[in-house]
């Protein structure tokens, strides 16, 4: 599909949450949807500028706040939208505002998706993604239209739970992978020993995460070879000797190799999370440290995390400065973990 192929998408918003709701337009942008956006506050005729931006656009996403609610011109723009009938999908800005007033009517009994909490901004931004699709707007081409159809590789701790909820895996399944922060790099190499004996994740559900993993490889890089499976043969003792290279640790990795190159080798063990080790979120950078702390839901707000990107923490001390706890900085002090994370 090319570029002008893509359906117009706006979104009415009070300028009041600007920041918010470039976030959302950027998400969007990168799930391949065309979206309009007053950026620059509309000058001349605000009315026409305003209906041409509503008759253009397939959906509308209404952001809802106390202020959008009190405002004459967003009550213009909605109302329009709803009558001439333009799909509208309401997202909720503020934790405790109402769909009362006179927004009541016009959002009804819609679907609305929370972004009032940076903490599941990617779960919310996922649910618009999916109620795009199941109305049929069309994107710029090649885009992926959520992390189902992302390179395993790529997705990070967030992205491979959302790979899971898409494969209706159960949320205590889910939830050991969060915890041990696995990520899609991660579930490439690891093994159905690993899953059932190491993660405690159930046999046949095992089965069906590596099932699926493995039709996402091989659709991804159809030159990868898969491991081998491990089946008892003569002389062994129930493991194929290709298919398992024995380590000093309990746990191997299986590694995937592409056809005429030589084996890489085992991945070391990833640790298994206990009540001790899942309150620490260490990084062996500042970027993985940060990013840790706000998939863990220590950083909520997007502000916060652009600021803790700012500070490198390696700047300020010498020994081990990505770990996740109190930092000497070489003088009577220390970097403290409140001003470290951002926990507030």
């Amino acid at each position: 599909m090319s570029k002008e192929g893509a359906e117009q998408i706006m979104i009415s918003y009070n300028w009041e949450h600007q920041e918010e709701v470039k976030e959302i337009k950027d998400a969007l942008e990168e799930r391949g949807y065309r979206i309009w956006i007053d950026l620059h506050n509309m000058k001349g005729d605000i009315n026409k500028a305003m209906a041409e931006g509503v008759e253009k656009s397939r959906v509308i996403l209404v952001c809802v706040t106390e202020a959008y609610k009190d405002s004459y011109n967003c009550n213009k723009e909605v109302s329009y939208a709803d009558t001439i009938r333009k799909s509208i999908i309401p997202l909720k800005l503020e934790k405790d505002v109402k769909f009362d007033g006179w927004i009541g009517p016009v959002i009804g009994s819609k679907l609305w998706f929370d972004f009032s909490n940076f903490k599941y901004f990617k779960e919310s931004i996922n649910g618009v993604d999916k109620e795009l699709r199941a109305l049929g707007v069309k994107r710029y081409g090649n885009a992926p239209s959520s992390d189902m159809d992302r390179p395993l590789h790529t997705l990070r701790v967030d992205g491979v739970c959302n790979w899971l909820k898409g494969l209706d895996i159960d949320d205590a399944t889910i939830t050991i992978f969060r915890n041990n922060c696995v990520t899609g790099d991660d579930l490439q190499h690891i093994t159905q020993e690993e899953l059932v004996d190491d993660f405690e994740v159930r046999k046949f559900v095992a089965k069906k995460i590596l099932r699926n993993r493995d039709k996402s490889l091989a659709k991804a890089s159809p030159s990868v070879v898969k491991p081998e499976s491990k089946s008892p043969t003569a002389g062994s003792a129930g493991t194929s000797a290709t298919a398992r290279t024995a380590t000093p640790t309990r746990v191997s990795h299986t590694v995937q190799v592409k056809a005429a190159e030589a084996p890489a080798p085992p991945r070391p063990p990833k640790p298994i999370a206990t009540p001790s080790t899942t309150q620490r979120f260490h990084g062996p950078g500042h970027q993985s440290l940060v990013d840790n702390l706000m998939e863990k839901g220590l950083i909520k707000q997007i502000r916060v995390y652009k600021a803790m990107l700012a500070v490198d923490r390696g700047d300020f001390s010498m020994n081990n400065p990505y770990e996740d706890r109190p930092q000497s900085l070489g003088y009577p002090g220390c970097e403290h973990q409140r001003t470290a994370h951002g926990r507030y």
